[in-house]
């Protein structure tokens, strides 16, 4: 048994690690505030998972159950974090939107009381629990923030106010958080089953999952992906005769990247050379504008410096 719970203490740290460094990469390129905290939580529920079977392992089942306390509590914040990484994308960060912790922060209260979860015990290998009176609770709270974000998903696919590739982002994040749904609903209906199935394996899958679908969302590749095809087609119409009008040697081929070059040439002189803020207008992670800099051979210098304004340090 004690193998097996090894192996199990084992997988979720292994994905902890992996949401650390997504969340180191996110610090590197200067992502909003809503982004890191999902995957600060989500890397926090793998860690508990963890050290809860550790301890049960020891064995220190007291200290081992408030770790499984922890565990379910940050998945209540996860479903939070989730709501507001998708207001991130839609929009600029106000201080009222992190009244999507309140239902989170009420239900762990209660979940300290012992009325979630009364008690917990390793059966056949894995962590179980003993639910309390108000377990109902949780399988509810889980189920409406599914369906409020994918609410806020759908409203942000259909706002023709918002930008297209912020759009398209909201689709293709819709897309990623419809199996995330039918997951947690199958979960919900078997745990008021006989065949209730052991997080243990499962929920560092769905985590790993999250972790990965959502960091793919933080960058520009994915608006680029989801982009319509006939949009860009347009564009590349209209596009097209005015570089080439300035470059008569530029060929199809190369059409993509001197439209880029022109374009980070054009931000730069609005800018005042300010790689950063071109970085932050055209969606680059900064160390990604740099690279193309160095690629274009593109470089800030006083050229960019418009007439009485002080170069950059």
């Amino acid at each position: 048994m004690i193998q097996h719970i090894g192996f199990y203490a084992t997988l979720p740290a292994l994905v902890a690690s992996c949401c650390l460094y997504l969340l180191y990469r996110l610090h590197l390129n200067s992502s909003k505030m809503e982004f890191r905290l999902l995957f600060l939580c989500l890397a926090a529920m793998n860690l508990f998972q963890s050290a809860g079977y550790l301890l049960f392992a020891i064995p220190s089942p007291a200290i081992a159950s408030i770790a499984a306390d922890a565990y379910l509590m940050s998945l209540y914040f996860m479903f939070a974090c989730l709501a507001l990484f998708v207001i991130g994308l839609t929009r600029p960060f106000k201080w009222r939107h992190l009244s999507v912790f309140i239902p989170p922060i009420l239900l762990s209260i209660v979940h300290t009381q012992g009325l979630i979860v009364e008690s917990y015990e390793i059966r056949h290998n894995s962590l179980m629990h003993t639910d309390g009176p108000l377990a109902w609770l949780m399988d509810v709270y889980l189920l409406t923030s599914c369906f409020f974000t994918g609410g806020l998903l759908i409203k942000g696919a259909r706002d023709e106010s918002l930008d297209s590739a912020v759009t398209s982002k909201c689709i293709t994040a819709l897309v990623s958080f419809i199996p995330l749904i039918a997951v947690f609903a199958l979960l919900v209906a078997l745990s008021m089953t006989k065949h209730a199935i052991p997080v243990v394996i499962i929920g560092p899958i769905i985590t790993l999952y999250t972790a990965l679908a959502f960091y793919y969302l933080t960058g520009t590749k994915a608006a680029e992906a989801a982009n319509n095809a006939p949009q860009f087609y347009q564009k590349l119409k209209v596009a097209y005769p005015t570089l080439a009008s300035e470059n008569g040697n530029i060929e199809p081929d190369t059409f993509s990247s001197a439209a880029e070059k022109r374009i980070i040439e054009k931000a730069l002189e609005e800018l005042n050379g300010d790689i950063d803020a071109v970085a932050r207008v055209m969606g680059y992670p900064a160390h990604t504008l740099r690279h193309k800099l160095t690629q274009y051979e593109i470089y800030p210098d006083s050229k960019y410096i418009k007439e009485g304004q002080k170069p950059l340090p």
